[in-house]
């Protein structure tokens, strides 16, 4: 009965520690600042997008915590997807992004996360203002951060006149530390049963 206690315990343990993992294969959050007082006020758009050469998606960008004057409506292409209630969109990397409805003269902010670290095909997340046409309110992207097959994300032709990222410190989900501590605390109690 012992034994299959035993197992039962290191089951469980390994389990814990592969959920835990599952946090570590996230990649790096940026925070991203744009600044469009010098574009007047008129009406436009901050358009974000997820472009990849594989249609099918192989990573996926998760856009959090909005901060600025952000209308509440926007165009999507492709599947992303938006929730204003909860202030998330998601976009895969095949094509997609969302067209923000903005004023200009103000300043934006949020938070985007990439669920992997490389992909096997080179994508890219464009961040861009754009008026109501379509056309670039900055003569191009104000950034890019590009994810490379066997290299490490890296950003791309910054517009430091409009746009400022840094990456975030990481802070482990509830989840991933309740995965660590569940299995420190097995592992502990398995080392005290084989003390004594």
């Amino acid at each position: 009965m012992t034994t299959l206690t035993s197992i039962f315990l290191r089951w469980i343990l390994a389990l814990g520690l592969l959920a835990g993992s599952a946090g570590a294969m996230a990649g790096p959050t940026y925070h991203v600042d744009v600044d469009s007082a010098s574009l007047g006020t008129d009406k436009g758009y901050l358009a974000l997008s997820f472009l990849g050469f594989d249609l099918a998606g192989t990573a996926t960008a998760t856009v959090s915590n909005w901060q600025g004057d952000f209308a509440g409506t926007g165009v999507a292409y492709g599947n992303a997807a938006v929730d204003f209630g909860t202030r998330l969109l998601t976009i895969t990397s095949a094509q997609e992004g969302f067209l923000f409805d903005v004023a200009f003269g103000k300043t934006f902010s949020f938070d985007v996360s990439f669920d992997v670290d490389t992909v096997p095909f080179e994508s890219a997340f464009g961040i861009a203002l754009s008026d109501l046409e379509g056309n670039y309110a900055t003569g191009g992207d104000l950034a890019s951060i590009v994810l490379s097959p066997d290299a490490p994300i890296r950003l791309a032709a910054v517009n430091a006149d409009f746009v400022t990222i840094g990456e975030t410190a990481a802070v482990p989900e509830p989840s991933t530390l309740l995965s660590l501590f569940t299995g420190i605390g097995l592992l502990g109690f398995t080392l005290r049963r084989r003390v004594r």
